[in-house]
């Protein structure tokens, strides 16, 4: 895992999205596995992401490889969570907990908006699944907090509520 961060990232993504498949239904392992994905981005939050070239002593160019950037992490880490959350209210809220998080710590604007990307497809999945006005509450919650962490403004993906 120190050689390749994605298989790491890979594994826990799909452990969670065995966690949220109907034959299983296990939203707790889900959970846990998307904390543990937020522990992981809040180690590399501001870093830079590695070189893809590299030169040998010289400066003569010797090597383009694709190092694991902040980017394919996140979409390695979170897209195909997302992808399944389908009516899983208390998954959805900690997917946008974690978001929060990791935004609190991120301070590059292209990174905050992948997060905030994130968020909007996941948001935009929770409008068509989940009906419930509590739940729809509690998502607009969370989505609230990770807007505060981003510094952003929430109303535009906020969910209706029915009255």
């Amino acid at each position: 895992m120190q050689q390749d961060p994605e298989f790491g990232v890979r594994q826990l993504m799909d452990i969670a999205v065995k966690a949220l498949s109907p034959s299983i239904n296990d939203p707790t392992t889900a959970v846990t596995c998307l904390d543990y994905l937020g522990l992981l981005f809040l180690e590399i939050a501001d870093q830079e992401d590695p070189p893809t070239c590299r030169a040998d002593d010289g400066g003569s160019l010797r090597l383009v490889g694709r190092g694991a950037s902040f980017e394919s992490l996140l979409a390695h880490g979170f897209d195909q969570i997302r992808q399944h959350l389908q009516a899983e209210v208390g998954v959805t809220i900690r997917f946008l907990s974690v978001l929060a998080r990791i935004g609190a710590r991120v301070h590059v604007a292209e990174r905050r908006t992948m997060l905030w990307t994130q968020a909007h497809e996941a948001v935009r999945r929770a409008d068509c699944t989940i009906d419930a006005e509590r739940d729809r509450h509690s998502v607009n919650e969370a989505l609230c907090k990770l807007a505060a962490a981003l510094h952003t403004d929430p109303a535009p993906l906020l969910l209706a509520i029915p009255r």
